[in-house]
């Protein structure tokens, strides 16, 4: 993934997510490779310690999540995404599913 299309995903400005990048990568979760068709790009890969640490937190990132939505069900949660969609698209993003 290159930076351009994770700053898209995540809604940050270049230099925040430089920054962010800059830190992961100090701390050996991501690297930056450059991009066989751009010279001036990279292209950004998680290492081997970057999936451990996501492997390690997937399960408080579900326990999160489930404690978020444990009193609503799966039509509110439609609804709520069906309002994040318009405010994205009220925004000027395009939506990807």
């Amino acid at each position: 993934m290159s930076q351009t299309e994770l700053a898209n995903l995540v809604f940050k400005d270049h230099p925040t997510l430089t920054r962010i990048i800059d830190l992961l990568v100090k701390k050996g979760y991501v690297e930056r490779l450059p991009h066989p068709q751009d010279r001036r790009s990279f292209q950004l890969h998680l290492t081997d310690s970057g999936v451990s640490k996501v492997t390690s937190l997937r399960p408080k990132i579900l326990q999160i999540r489930e404690k978020a939505w444990e009193n609503l069900d799966d039509q509110d949660f439609e609804e709520f995404k069906r309002i994040l969609n318009t405010i994205y698209q009220n925004l000027g993003g395009q939506i990807q599913e």
